[in-house]
């Protein structure tokens, strides 16, 4: 097509060649203004298809199969879903948390989430991919373990994280070392002393067949002083046999076993095979700890006004003799002059125990009859002086009843 140029020599031919110039500009940036808002009219359809977009849903992976297709767990429900072509199936494990399309597709793999709960391993099934462990106490559940957890030197006890939605065990979580918890010297304690949950509830019920008080019904505490003013620290008290059987594990290469555990000519060993029993008539682990619970406050307030009691009515003087008021035994009742008397015998005496209650109470009635004068009980010579007792220490002539 050949272009219609303007005779410019013609009439009027100069005044239409500017026109038609300014006619073709006019059009050209048109055409521009056309391109430019095409190019934006493009960018807000792709705007508004993303704003529009239905979200894209993220899952687990849960299993992989021959053909390349994997099992996800998606909000609950388990699919099996194929890979995108620019995803590499062997960077995909188990515990991967991956990206679906609207097709249901992967698009996208990443690792694992990196927070969860943490749970102890009991141990490893035969099988390998399957492991046995603890939560919430002594609950127990059957997880799957992933990709890189498989073949890894498991232990039990070691601590897992774990991915309660998938039912998967993701990592192991590294532990501080056990050595700094050693001390350098050890103290002069016994395993009875350090305790445990299913100790402290066969000692209740050993002490209620033997008709103890509350002292002796009351646990024990999580840490006191002894006589030699070491802190004995029982860290396993609340912890039940399970769970210290598996802190064992963890810890040392072996263990021994009691084999008086299951001797029948032991108190103790009778009494746990009537725990079952018991628990089906309602005497159950929770509300033994109860009850213990309870007698453990009961026996708060006790020594709250024990310590009130030495305080108000005992006194030491210069040469040693102790003075008791004579009104502990008239104002303050029987239970709280009686463990007066006992804790201040075992203090003086720098003893485990007190003496028996038999010679306490009868330090305590005879000090309240007329015509008394003097009494031993645990080393020490109590006294009568005016309104008060004088307690010093027994000579080897005097007679301890």
């Amino acid at each position: 097509m050949t272009d219609i140029q303007p005779n410019e020599s013609a009439p009027g031919g100069e005044a239409l060649a500017l026109k038609l110039s300014a006619e073709v500009e006019k059009n050209h940036r048109l055409e521009y203004a056309l391109r430019e808002l095409r190019e934006e009219v493009v960018q807000l359809g792709e705007r508004v298809e993303k704003l529009t977009r239905p979200p894209s849903p993220y899952g687990i992976v849960v299993g992989r199969n021959p053909d390349d297709h994997f099992d996800v767990l998606v909000n609950g429900r388990k699919l099996r879903v194929s890979v995108g072509g620019n995803i590499d199936c062997d960077t995909i494990e188990l515990g991967s948390e991956v990206l679906l399309n609207d097709s249901m597709s992967i698009v996208e793999a990443r690792h694992p989430e990196h927070a969860g709960d943490v749970v102890t391993l009991t141990k490893v099934l035969e099988d390998g991919i399957r492991a046995i462990v603890s939560f919430r106490g002594d609950d127990e559940r059957v997880c799957e373990l992933s990709d890189s957890l498989r073949g890894a030197n498991l232990r039990s006890g070691d601590l897992l994280r774990l991915d309660s939605r998938s039912n998967l065990l993701l990592e192991r979580l590294l532990q501080p070392e056990v050595e700094h918890l050693l001390l350098e010297h050890v103290p002069n304690v016994t395993f009875a002393d350090i305790g445990g949950l299913d100790d402290q509830i066969e000692n209740f019920y050993i002490r209620l067949s033997r008709g103890s008080g509350l002292q002796g019904l009351s646990s024990m505490k999580i840490a006191e002083k002894n006589k030699e003013k070491i802190t004995i620290v029982r860290p396993f008290l609340s912890s039940s046999k399970k769970t210290l059987i598996q802190i064992a594990k963890k810890i040392f290469t072996t263990f021994i076993k009691d084999p008086s555990n299951t001797n029948d000519r032991f108190l103790r060993s009778r009494i746990r095979k009537l725990k079952s029993n018991l628990e089906k008539e309602g005497l159950d682990q929770t509300r033994i700890l109860k009850t213990i619970d309870n007698l453990n406050t009961a026996k708060e307030a006790i020594d709250f006004y024990v310590r009130y009691s030495e305080k108000k009515y005992i006194q030491t003087k210069l040469n040693n003799k102790i003075q008791i008021d004579l009104k502990l035994f008239q104002e303050q009742p029987s239970e709280i002059s009686y463990r007066v008397i006992a804790s201040l015998i075992k203090k003086k005496s720098k003893k485990d125990y007190p003496p028996r209650a038999k010679g306490i109470l009868n330090l305590m009635n005879s000090v309240q009859k007329k015509g008394f004068k003097r009494v031993t009980l645990g080393g020490f010579v109590f006294s009568l002086s005016g309104k008060k007792i004088i307690m010093t220490k027994e000579n080897r002539n005097n007679k301890e009843i």
